[in-house]
Parts: structure tokens; sequence; C-alpha cells
């Protein structure tokens, strides 16, 4: 199931990326100046002045960066100004707001999009195990077909692809509808599956321990997929490097979709005769969507006064010299303590210092830390923070 900290840092990632691309809309808006005041060798004149056009491109591009962040155009210094270098300035700025704000609500999408699409490599995985199964039984029908008086596999020796969990995720009629719908059945390199079988499972030694058993219950079917989920998503380096090359963000993912994975070989297992369902992602996804709006819009479009916030707890505070994996982990816990009323500042600490020591920088932990035990001092006294109930601040 989906839980806070992932969507955390599912935000911290995407607001890493809005940080970039402003930085790329910036050097956008200063090429529109430059070229403004940039004439061809062909086209200059006798009359034309290198210098001049360039001092304009200097005091254009430096009145842009000086109102990137402010709300009002520059008007107040139209008047000191020639129409053409005024006009540059307007055009930049405005490119600059419209292009980030597009910029803006897309990456927020996208991270809305990528959290729902673990749906989709929920399901994913669990017809990867169906390919699996079938590889065993094209393995028995290959050792059948090589030798002629072959007899056939012992019954117990087939349990990984006869058992009732196997039989329930191949009656699964949600999973086959989003196979349909999502092409799950993806097409890996030929013979990935046989080469994952061969050198991988059939070697695994909890594989052999299970297979052995001649009678083996449920709880002995269970306990092997369990352990072949955990397999597939940690440990077996083809299926590793096959998720992560199908989802670049399969690190954070993976707990996830392990976690509804095994959720619902355990509901299999309770009650195989059963038609099974796939897992909801959420309990309640239209909550953290709203959390997820609010910590993500609310760090942005805050991120001056959050600066402000930052420079009262830190003597001389530069943000050029802050570590930026620390500058957006701190004004996010910002915009929790200050807009997400339901959740204890405690909780908020704890989580954004887990999340800074995988991360950030080695020392990151202690020092968000610290920071934000003296910003939750400063901001309560402010009355910025405004939680009820008992242990919230």
């Amino acid at each position: 199931m989906l839980n806070r900290r992932l969507l955390r840092i599912k935000i911290y990632q995407g607001l890493y990326a809005m940080h970039n691309l402003q930085l790329r809309t910036i050097e956008q808006g200063k090429a529109l100046i430059a070229n403004q005041f940039f004439v061809p060798f062909e086209e200059r004149t006798e009359e034309y002045d290198a210098d001049i056009d360039a001092a304009r491109a200097v005091l254009a591009t430096s009145i842009f960066e000086e109102y990137l962040g402010k709300l009002q155009l520059p008007h107040e210094v139209s008047t000191d100004l020639e129409p053409a270098v005024f006009s540059v300035i307007v055009k930049a700025l405005r490119f600059y707001r419209e292009e980030l704000n597009e910029v803006h609500h897309t990456q927020f999408r996208n991270i809305v999009s990528e959290t729902k699409n673990l749906s989709l490599e929920y399901a994913r995985l669990l017809w990867f195990i169906r390919e699996l199964v079938n590889q065993q039984r094209e393995d028995e029908t290959r050792k059948g077909a090589r030798f002629i008086d072959n007899e056939p596999s012992k019954e117990h020796l087939l349990k990984f692809a006869n058992n009732p969990i196997v039989s329930a995720l191949e009656s699964f009629p949600q999973l086959e509808v989003a196979a349909a719908r999502n092409n799950l059945g993806y097409e890996p390199t030929e013979g990935f599956f046989r080469q994952l079988f061969k050198e991988h499972i059939k070697s695994d030694e909890k594989y052999k321990t299970y297979i052995a058993l001649e009678e083996a219950t449920l709880e002995d079917h269970l306990n092997f997929f369990k352990h072949l989920v955990k397999q597939l998503l940690f440990t077996y380096v083809p299926s590793v490097s096959f998720f992560q090359a199908n989802s670049i963000t399969w690190e954070e993912d993976a707990d996830v979709i392990k976690n509804l994975s095994i959720k619902t070989l355990k509901v299999i297992a309770a009650s195989p005769a059963e038609v099974p369902t796939l897992m909801a992602l959420a309990t309640d996804w239209e909550d953290d969507q709203v959390f997820m709006d609010t910590l993500y819009f609310k760090t942005w479009e805050e991120r001056a006064a959050l600066d402000t916030n930052l420079a009262a707890v830190s003597k001389n505070w530069d943000p050029s010299r802050l570590a930026l994996s620390d500058e957006l982990l701190l004004k996010m816990a910002i915009t929790e303590f200050k807009h997400c009323n339901s959740i204890p500042v405690k909780v908020t600490i704890n989580e954004y210092v887990d999340i800074a020591k995988g991360y950030s920088t080695p020392n990151s932990g202690t020092f968000i830390n610290g920071m934000l035990d003296s910003l939750a001092d400063k901001l309560k006294e402010a009355g910025e923070i405004k939680k009820s109930g008992k242990g919230m601040l």
C-alpha cells in the first residue's frame, strides 16, 4: 500500500527536477535577450555599434534576473529604459513565467501519473510470476521430448506450476483485463524467462527445498511465493535489471509493489477457491492526492517565504551554500508544518530526517534534525503552526 514517505520522496524528486527546469528556463530567457541584440555580421552597417548592443543586452539581462521572483513586471523602470530594452525584458519575463507555470503543472501531473502507475507495475509483477510458471511447464515438456523413454516427472516436482496459488493467478479476471488494456504481456529478450528460471530460480536453495516436499501445504506454497517475490524484486539480477529498465523510479516503488503482491498472495492462500481481486493502491487515494498537491504547490509557490523561514534559524544563511537536496527537504518540512494540520510535528521531523539519510549528504540527517527542531519552535512562537490534538505539536 502507498505510504506517505513514498509520496514525500516523489514530491521531493519533482521539486528537484523543477529547480533544474527553472535554471534552464532562466537561461532560455537570457538567450532570448542576447538574440534580440545580436545582429549577424552580414547584416551590420557602418553605423552599427556592437558595444552599444552588448551593453543593452547586459542591462536587460540584469533587470530580467532582478525581476524573476517578483509578481509585477518592471513598469516603474520603463521611463529610464530605451523602448527596445524594456520590450525585450518584458518579453523574456513573460516567457519565463508562462514556461515555468506550464512545466510546473506538467511536472505535478507526471508525479500523480507515475504514482498511479504503481498499480500497473504491481499487476505486471503478478503476470511476471505467471510467465515463470509457464517456463517450468515448458522445461518439463522439453525434458520429456528429449528422451523417448523418459518417465513423467513426479507430481510433487511440478508444484511450482501446479498449486492453488498459481491456479488463482491464472484465473484472475482483473489481471486479465489489466493485461489486455496495458500490455502486461511485454516481451523481454528472447529466452529471458528460460534463463531466469534455469540460472536463478532452479538454483535457489528455498526453491529446491520447496520442490522436494512430497506433501506441500498452502502455507508452504505461500511461503515460497512470498520468497520468490522478494527475490525477483531485490536479488535476482536479471529480473531487477529488467524492472529497473521498465521504471525509472523502481528503487523507490519496489517496496510498495512487494507489499501489494504479498498481500494478494496471502488473500489467495486464505481463500484459494474465491476469485481474487487486485489490491487498491491506497486506502484513501483522494486524501493522498490532497497531501501531494499541498506539499508540491505550496513548497514551490511559497519558496521566497520559505527562504525567510530558513534564514531565521541559520546565522548568515546563504542559500547558495546549502545543498539543494537539504534545502528542498527543509522547505517541504516547513510546508508540512504550516499546511498539513493532521500530521504531528514530530512525525514530519522524523520523516524528513530519514529521507535525508537516503537522498542527501552523509551529515544531512543530523543537520536537518537540528534545523527542523529550531524551525518548529520559531514557527510555533510566530503562530504559523496550527495543529490541534494530543501529540500534534
